[in-house]
């Protein structure tokens, strides 16, 4: 397991050098279609297992959903959330000149999935290669760190 770790990590910080020639653009209906099957058939099964699981120990969870995003709340006594993991769906176009301008109708390049922790961006993943499995083990890591385990 320590294998994909250490590939993902390489190709996060790979990313993360890259994304300097990137922007962020406004997702176009065309450009959300595989972001909605990326969060439906990836990232809702996995957040319907940590939550089957959470229960079991008696621990509340909510899990939203947005037009690019969904998330998992653990809730306190209050139903209140007090854990907050969310992965969104962003398309990127990359960028060869210094000020490019691009037609709307360009197809994106790639897609990433965005970790946020508690509304804080903490990782970004390439869409196609982010399974369930590794969303569960980003969900644990995370969850981890924040109780302190």
């Amino acid at each position: 397991m320590a294998d994909w770790r250490r590939r993902l990590r390489k190709l996060i910080q790979e990313r993360r050098q890259d994304d300097e020639g990137q922007e962020p653009v406004t997702d176009p209906d065309a450009t959300r279609e595989p972001i909605t099957a990326f969060l439906e058939t990836v990232v809702r099964p996995a957040f319907d297992q940590i939550a089957s699981e959470m229960a079991k120990y008696e621990r509340n969870t909510r899990v939203d959903a947005g037009e690019d995003w969904l998330s998992l709340s653990v809730l306190d006594a209050e139903g209140e959330p007090e854990f907050v993991f969310a992965v969104q769906g962003r398309p990127f176009y990359q960028m060869t000149f210094a000020f490019p301008t691009l037609p709307e109708e360009q197809a994106p390049d790639s897609y990433t999935a965005d970790i946020l922790i508690n509304g804080e961006r903490h990782e970004r993943e390439a869409l196609a290669s982010f399974t369930k499995a590794d969303v569960i083990e980003e969900f644990l890591d995370a969850y981890g760190q924040w109780a302190d385990w």
